[in-house]
């Protein structure tokens, strides 16, 4: 009887084990709750495996990445971390999303905007990024919850306290061009950012058209291949541009004039042409690393159009710009 009564029980556990708790999503629920987020991603993608279309698993698996995400940054504060689970998470979600699921990622991306304001950066360069990243996640924020009324005053708050910073730093920048040119890189790139926090200022708009005037002549060292323009010449339906291109591409690179594109205030990119209209035009050539060369580009264009940005491209990759007053 003993033997027997063992068995039974033995037979019982077997049984319960087999039985209860097979079902992957409540597996990764559990996974969830002790905060295993790793498992619980297992569990779920074993569950869509047997469901790829199921929004609700591709949904749960991305609320996974997002709690992972903040809690990674909660134990480290490790930013790029909890960014690169939010960017997992997001490649995994359905076409359409749940209200819930909008919410969450309005939530999160307000949670990551903070942390990036939050964070003292350890130098000038990490100090724009995060400027950047502050801007553009308080903008997710908004734009998956138009509702989120946290994220507007946030965006609200940080307009008011960065604008004025972003200006007066732009307009000292601006006049210390006049002694080292190299100032006028700096000088745009703060009134940008006033502009990016409050459009309608016209003070700012004439500054920054004033720095970008000045900024055309300057080669921009943060550049891969960055170049000056020092000249530019009409003619009916086209434009020209006479440019210094100074490579500083680790290897030999080729350039010729239809490596630039002349982008108008639409987002339309016209490819340039070496015509032989203008006495020099750009010629095709290998620079090696900390050479330049110069010559006239040239577009065909509409009179109607607004540019507002050149560009020398490789393989659809910016490799230097000017932005145009």
């Amino acid at each position: 009887m003993k033997k027997t009564a063992a068995l039974i029980v033995f037979l019982f556990l077997v049984f319960m084990n087999f039985g209860c708790g097979s079902d992957p999503v409540e597996k990764a629920e559990n996974a969830m709750q002790q905060k295993n987020f790793a498992e619980a991603l297992k569990y779920y993608q074993e569950a869509l495996r047997k469901a790829p279309h199921n929004s609700q698993l591709k949904e749960n698996m991305a609320e996974t990445y997002l709690a992972w995400g903040e809690d990674i940054y909660k134990r480290s504060h490790v930013l790029k971390a909890f960014e690169a689970r939010i960017e997992l998470g997001k490649k995994i979600l359905p076409d359409s999303l749940s209200l819930q699921m909008r919410k969450d990622l309005s939530t999160v991306y307000l949670k990551l905007a903070l942390a990036y304001k939050n964070t003292v950066p350890d130098n000038p360069y990490q100090k724009k990024a995060y400027f950047d990243q502050t801007l553009a996640n308080l903008d997710s924020a908004i734009h998956y919850d138009q509702d989120n009324i946290q994220a507007m005053k946030s965006l609200q708050e940080f307009e008011q306290e960065k604008f004025q910073e972003m200006y007066d730093a732009g307009v000292l920048y601006y006049k210390k061009g006049r002694r080292d040119p190299l100032q006028y890189l700096a000088a745009e790139y703060y009134l940008s950012n006033a502009l990016k926090l409050n459009s309608e200022d016209s003070e700012t708009w004439r500054y920054l058209k004033l720095t970008r005037k000045e900024a055309l002549n300057v080669l921009d060292p943060g550049q891969t291949v960055p170049f000056a323009i020092t000249d530019e010449k009409k003619q009916e339906g086209m434009k020209a541009y006479h440019v210094v291109i100074h490579s500083q591409y680790p290897e030999d690179i080729q350039i010729k004039a239809e490596d630039f594109y002349l982008i108008d205030s639409a987002g339309n990119a016209y490819r340039g042409a070496a015509s032989e209209v203008f006495a020099t035009p750009l010629k095709q050539r290998v620079l090696k690393n900390g050479q330049e060369m110069q010559g006239v580009v040239s577009f065909s264009i509409s009179k109607s159009e607004r540019y507002v940005r050149l560009e020398l491209r490789r393989n659809n990759k910016v490799l230097g710009y000017k932005n145009l007053p």
